[in-house]
């Protein structure tokens, strides 16, 4: 046997039970995009309504690839590329969608419609002043062969247990107070 199979014989077990160990506890983080998408819908929402909302709870949905057009009936982001339903205002407008300055969104809505399904999906769980029952919205990730971008979706559902379906069929583990 040559040494370089003794080396690889006695390293490759190792190797196998650190990433079998590894993989399952790994967690991907909030990404800083899912933040900020986050960030200007609460901003935008405020503006309009003047009402204000905190983040309850953020998960990462385990099947994104269940997140439907059917789930989603308002869109929101400052895309230059994907179609959105609500486009973030422009600095000098009521809000502004960034919280950084100097940075400029978008003006205009995006030429394409979103690709389903997204590539990544977090459900956000929403607390407004006065509200017995939490909103919840999904930040999706949809991307094609040139771009990707962060777009909140508000969902369809009316009833609690209706958003709790709809939680669930992307695999965000969520109980939404009934």
């Amino acid at each position: 046997m040559s040494r370089l199979s003794r080396i690889a014989l006695a390293v490759l077990p190792s190797t196998i039970v650190t990433a079998a160990l590894a993989l399952p506890a790994f967690k991907p983080g909030r990404p800083d995009q899912v933040k900020t998408a986050i960030f200007n819908y609460l901003h935008y929402r405020t503006s309009v309504s003047q009402q204000t909302s905190s983040v309850q709870q953020i998960i990462v949905a385990a099947q994104p690839g269940y997140f439907t057009p059917q789930i989603s009936k308002a869109t929101f982001g400052h895309s230059v590329y994907f179609q959105t339903s609500h486009q973030y205002p422009t600095r000098g407008g009521p809000a502004t969608a960034t919280p950084w300055p100097g940075e400029l969104p978008s003006t205009g809505k995006g030429l394409r419609p979103l690709p389903f399904p997204p590539a990544a999906v977090w459900c956000v769980l929403l607390r407004s002043a006065g509200q017995a029952t939490p909103d919840a919205v999904f930040v999706a990730q949809h991307q094609d062969d040139y771009t990707a971008d962060w777009i909140v979706h508000e969902p369809t559902a009316e009833t609690a247990s209706e958003l709790q379906a709809s939680l669930s069929s992307v695999g965000c583990d969520v109980v939404v107070d009934q």
